[in-house]
């Protein structure tokens, strides 16, 4: 009988925070307040200086729930790379931010599939118990699907095998690639025709059923590329859409959430991974914590208080999965006990 990859479903969830925005620290915010069983990982790789619960510490150390990122593959310096790989055993390596968008890591299919190689390579020599998850798309459209299978060929022409991974992250995003338009444009160095996102996309940018189909999609494509065994991340989704204009309240992207926490957690399919009872998605990280270019999609806000998107995202998870362990006490009471990453000097709710 197969079983959940993960023991408890709150394990599964994430949060994208942003190392390069104002804030300079993933403590400087109460991430666990969200979920007190909440991972996250900051676009890089080396360790940062972390200050817990407000002391003057300067320790440099990757927090136990974070992950590790290669922002772009084909720039990354492997020797530091693998040297951190060594210091901190066991980690998930997530390689890649949406290299295939010109205006991000801006890499054709062989400089990604060269670039993963050599960083696989390094990262298992030094932890051969690293967790290492290949992509980092910027949507799972049709034409990011084609990226993939370019990138897919390529190392298989160049390195004489199939691609190897621990298991897969993309991008979750609805959005354009016409080119020239609002959005993520054609994928960089994809030849030939493609079928690509029109203007319908922004109008489905928090449309539920549209995001699983793009899962589903993304899941097909892994079954005929012979990966459905591996693990799939969501590494990075939400709404860069305005409230005003676009009309993406903090109840529009609140309802979005919910619904696709839903699915993300419970869906069940053909083409879903076997290691995992099934399930489609394995674990997903909401952005943003705190990016200051998208901040009507922020969980904190730049004061560091809890904004109405973030209330929604840590009901969902204290409502559903916590409320038998922490009983009932007042949400502001909750996690600031002496010693944790809780702890906090600021009334976060901003009340």
């Amino acid at each position: 009988m197969s079983k959940d990859l993960f023991p408890k479903l709150s394990e599964r969830a994430g949060v994208c925070y942003d190392y390069y925005s104002t804030d300079t620290r993933p403590t400087d915010y109460p991430l666990h307040y969200l979920s007190p069983e909440i991972w996250f990982y900051d676009y890089n790789y080396s360790p940062h200086i972390h200050k817990p619960n407000g002391t003057a510490s300067s320790t440099l150390y990757p927090l136990p729930n974070q992950y590790q990122t290669i922002y772009n593959v084909k720039n990354a310096n492997t020797v530091t790379v693998g040297n951190i790989a060594g210091l901190y055993p066991g980690k998930k390596w997530l390689l890649g931010n949406e290299p295939d968008v010109a205006s991000q890591s801006n890499n054709t299919p062989t400089e990604y599939a060269l670039g993963y190689k050599n960083l696989y390579n390094a990262i298992k020599a030094k932890d051969p118990t690293s967790m290492i998850y290949v992509g980092g798309i910027g949507s799972m459209s049709q034409a990011r699907m084609a990226w993939l299978g370019e990138v897919t060929t390529a190392y298989q022409s160049n390195c004489g095998s199939a691609l190897p991974c621990d298991g897969w992250h993309v991008h979750g995003y609805i959005v354009e690639e016409i080119p020239g338009a609002p959005g993520i444009n054609h994928p960089v160095g994809l030849a030939g025709s493609v079928t690509v996102r029109g203007g319908t996309a922004w109008a489905d940018h928090t449309n539920k059923n549209v995001f699983k189909s793009d899962v589903k999609r993304m899941r097909q494509w892994m079954k005929d590329k012979g990966y459905q065994n591996k693990p799939l991340i969501i590494s990075e989704y939400g709404c860069l859409l305005p409230s005003l204009g676009w009309g993406k309240t903090p109840e529009v992207q609140g309802q979005f959430v919910k619904d696709t926490f839903d699915f993300m957690l419970y869906e069940k399919d053909t083409l879903g991974c076997p290691l995992d009872n099934n399930k489609l998605v394995q674990e997903f990280a909401l952005f943003s914590a705190n990016y200051d270019g998208f901040p009507d999609g922020r969980l904190f806000g730049v004061d560091k208080k809890i904004t109405k998107l973030g209330k929604t995202y840590r009901k969902y998870w204290y409502s559903n999965f916590f409320d038998v362990a922490l009983g009932k006490e007042d949400e502001k009471d909750l996690y600031t006990e002496s010693g944790s990453l809780m702890q906090t000097n600021t009334n976060i709710f901003g009340e």
